[in-house]
């Protein structure tokens, strides 16, 4: 009886560790204003960015990184938000409130992944603008120590899980 009581209660913990251990990776900025240009009205500023930051998750599918923008303008209000790698504009959010998010999926089979850079641009309804930017090197990276982690991790609690089984 006491057996099984003890498997059972190592099952539980394992299965417990292995859902803390799908928790996803993320990033904040902090934020400083990147806009070069003054504004087109002393009453009218760009856009003010809350935060910006990114979540890489893991699933059976594939890697997938979720761009998320906070910000807002009180004078003439937001327009959209435009997410970009390099130069190719890659999704417009325009549905306000904030937050605006763009989900890209598998983002690692994109051509020189690495090199690239992510540019997240607020648009006020004057035409004002300010942006915030997110190397891609850096996402990658902890990809890679995600994953190691993971699997060191999993692999000492396994050992531990099997020589508490065989108890």
């Amino acid at each position: 009886m006491k057996k099984n009581f003890r498997k059972m209660m190592v099952c539980a913990i394992f299965a417990i560790f292995i859902s803390i251990s799908i928790i996803p990776i993320s990033s904040s900025l902090s934020i400083k204003s990147n806009s070069s240009e003054k504004p087109s009205s002393p009453v009218c500023a760009p856009p003010v960015i809350v935060d910006a930051y990114w979540e890489l998750e893991k699933s059976p599918e594939g890697w997938t990184v979720t761009f998320t923008m906070v910000c807002y303008d009180e004078t003439s209000g937001m327009d959209r938000v435009e997410f970009a790698i390099d130069d190719d504009l890659m999704y417009t959010d325009d549905t306000p409130p904030s937050p605006y998010i763009w989900v890209l999926e598998n983002p690692f089979e994109i051509e020189d992944w690495k090199e690239k850079t992510i540019y997240v641009t607020a648009f006020d309804k004057a035409g004002n603008s300010d942006f915030v930017e997110f190397s891609c090197s850096e996402i990658k990276s902890r990809s890679y120590n995600r994953v190691l982690d993971q699997i060191l991790s999993n692999m000492w609690f396994y050992q531990l899980f099997i020589r508490l089984l065989k108890i």
